[in-house]
């Protein structure tokens, strides 16, 4: 059962463990947004989806800093967890045991993640057995509570010498669309989030190239057929082959979902410096203006924003706050809207 819709939804911030210091100064500033906007409800989210996990212990005590900061300052929090399919059973259960008495807004997790180069090309057989093992990790997360499975992007973009070109992900998970997306919660009993701008990337890379569907490519063998039933795509040699019926609107797709968690950045261009545009920061344009409308016309609870994975530095804190405050001042003017100048006295 999903949250009951609040008429104002958390406006939250992820934070990756940082430095004390530097954690301490970005802490501040995100008080100092919050304090700007007292009309509406603020949280942080605690990202802790290193990968690879090398050592989990360490993520998850660095991650205390970050927990410990938001409840002295009566901040909610939520925790971006690892993805299954990079946890062994060991970590799964020392994660679980980590998580007891936690009390955030709610936790989220990739279903999978990436494989990453050089590995060997997954089929649907592969596929089929990576969820089958993230359902019974997701068993052992008996403490996470509220859990929300997030949207990953189908296709990666890249420009080659002025042409854009697809590489399809050899993807470990499935969540593109409502379709495949609704049914890996239901698999591993959570709820979504949206994740906007990974819902953007894989609806422009279907209308880019077309032919990556089954329309073109029909089921080989058993395994391909059962998972094109299931999830509405299919893999083959590390490709994802989708149902053609993939080809919606971003707004049908937000408004079928119909969920009450969003993750939400300032990527309108699909392509920067030849490049996926990712995570870029919010600015208060025609682009973040009319996603956020559709966004918010969903009633949610909470709206998660990060920035920036393309520039540099990696994580710039002036940036995220520049994102945090830019995504408070659309919100802000929706929820409130200042009410019409009065029209000048007519002369006598």
């Amino acid at each position: 059962m999903k949250n009951r819709r609040p008429d104002r939804p958390h406006l939250l911030l992820s934070m990756r463990y940082a430095a004390q210091e530097e954690a301490e100064r970005l802490f501040a500033a995100f008080l100092a947004v919050r304090d700007a906007f007292p009309r509406l409800p603020f949280g942080v989210e605690v990202n802790i989806n290193h990968n690879p996990l090398v050592n989990l212990q360490a993520v998850l005590d660095g991650a205390e800093g970050l927990i410990a900061m938001a409840t002295s300052a009566g901040v909610p929090y939520s925790l971006h967890l690892p993805s299954l399919h990079n946890l062994d059973d060991r970590q799964t259960i020392g994660l679980n045991a980590w998580l007891k008495g936690k009390k955030p807004l709610y936790c989220v997790i990739h279903g999978g993640d990436y494989a990453f180069d050089g590995q060997p090309p997954l089929d649907s057989g592969d596929f089929l057995r990576i969820i089958d093992d993230c359902r019974r990790k997701r068993a052992l997360l008996t403490h996470a509570s509220n859990l929300y499975l997030e949207t990953l992007p189908w296709v990666r973009l890249e420009k080659k010498k002025g042409v854009v070109t697809g590489r399809t992900f050899p993807i470990t998970c499935v969540g593109i669309f409502q379709r495949d997306l609704s049914a890996l919660a239901e698999d591993l009993n959570c709820h979504v989030l949206v994740d906007v701008e990974h819902l953007y990337q894989s609806l422009r890379g279907l209308r880019l190239f077309p032919s990556q569907t089954s329309e073109r490519l029909r089921p080989a063998d058993r395994d391909e057929q059962a998972c094109l039933e299931r999830y509405g795509a299919f893999v083959r040699d590390g490709r994802m082959v989708l149902a053609p019926t993939a080809d919606h609107r971003i707004r049908e797709q937000l408004a079928r979902l119909a969920t009450d968690r969003y993750h939400f950045t300032g990527s309108y261009r699909i392509l920067a410096g030849g490049r996926n545009a990712a995570h870029r920061e919010i600015q208060n344009n025609r682009y973040a203006r009319t996603l956020l409308r559709h966004i918010l016309a969903q009633g949610p609870a909470s709206i998660t924003t990060e920035a920036c994975m393309d520039e540099l530095p990696r994580y710039s804190p002036e940036v995220q706050i520049r994102s945090l405050r830019a995504l408070a001042a659309i919100v802000d003017a929706w929820l409130f809207p200042a009410p019409p100048s009065p029209a000048r006295d007519a002369p006598l």
